[in-house]
C-alpha cells in the first residue's frame, strides 16, 4: 500500500515537471558574472522555468538542473558517461528514481567537419539528432572566425522539427530552441535542454584545447 502510494506521489511530481518544460520554446543562456557556468532557461514567456550550472574543473560534466537558483527542486541532471573524447556521450536521467530519459552523443568523426550529434532513448536507439545547418559556415568558424554563431536543425525520427540558435556576445552565449512540429511533445523537451547545456560544455572544452594548441 505505501509502495503504491509512494509511486503514485512520484508520477505526480514528474508530471509537476513535465508541465513546466511542456513548451515549444525556450533560452537557455549563460548566467552574467558567476563562479562556473550557469545557465538560466526560459519559456516561450521568457518566464524563468528552470536553472543551473556547471563547476569548473570537472573532469566528467554532472550537471543539474534546478526549478530555481536557490537549488530546492532538482528537475533533472546531465552526467557524462565517459572523459570527454570526440564521441562524448551524456545521460539524462530524472534526479527521484534514477530513470534514464535517454542519452546524448556527439559523432567525433563528423564533428571535425560539421556538428552532429545523437538523440537516444533508454535503450540507446536513435530517436533524433541535430546537426549543423551549414558546412561552409563551420569551416569558416573553425578555420578562422569563431565568433559566427552556430545554427543547428533537430530531428525527430527523420523528420525536421525545430532549430536551436546561437547567440553571442562578448560576455555570454546563449541558445534559442525553437520546436516548429511536435504539439504532443514526443520528444521529451528534458532531452533537448540538456543538449544545448551540453553543446556549450563541449564548445568550452574544445576551445581550451585550441587555444592550448592541441589541433
Amino acid at each position: 500500500m505505501q509502495d503504491s502510494q509512494r509511486n503514485s506521489e512520484n508520477t505526480s511530481k514528474q508530471q509537476s515537471i513535465l508541465s513546466i518544460l511542456k513548451d515549444h520554446e525556450f533560452v537557455i543562456e549563460q548566467k552574467f558574472f558567476s563562479l562556473g557556468k550557469k545557465y538560466i532557461i526560459k519559456n516561450s514567456e521568457r518566464e524563468r522555468v528552470a536553472f543551473s550550472k556547471r563547476e569548473s574543473l570537472k573532469v566528467k560534466e554532472d550537471i543539474k538542473v534546478y526549478k530555481t537558483e536557490k537549488e530546492e527542486k532538482e528537475l533533472f541532471r546531465i552526467k557524462q558517461e565517459n572523459v570527454l573524447n570526440f564521441n562524448g556521450l551524456f545521460g539524462v536521467t530524472d534526479p527521484e528514481g534514477g530513470e534514464v530519459i535517454g542519452y546524448l552523443k556527439r559523432k567525433g568523426v563528423r564533428s571535425l567537419i560539421n556538428d552532429e550529434w545523437q538523440i537516444m532513448d533508454p535503450s540507446k536507439d536513435k530517436i533524433g539528432s541535430v546537426i549543423g545547418d551549414s558546412l561552409v559556415k563551420e569551416a569558416i568558424r573553425r578555420k578562422s572566425f569563431k565568433y559566427i554563431p552556430h545554427r543547428y536543425k533537430i530531428y525527430h525520427r527523420g523528420e525536421d522539427i525545430g532549430i536551436f540558435k546561437q547567440r553571442l556576445t562578448l560576455l555570454r552565449r546563449a541558445y534559442k530552441l525553437q520546436i516548429k512540429d511536435d504539439p504532443d511533445f514526443e520528444l521529451d523537451r528534458r532531452l533537448l535542454i540538456s543538449l544545448a547545456i551540453c553543446l556549450d560544455a563541449v564548445e568550452d572544452r574544445f576551445r581550451k584545447l585550441k587555444n592550448k594548441k592541441v589541433f
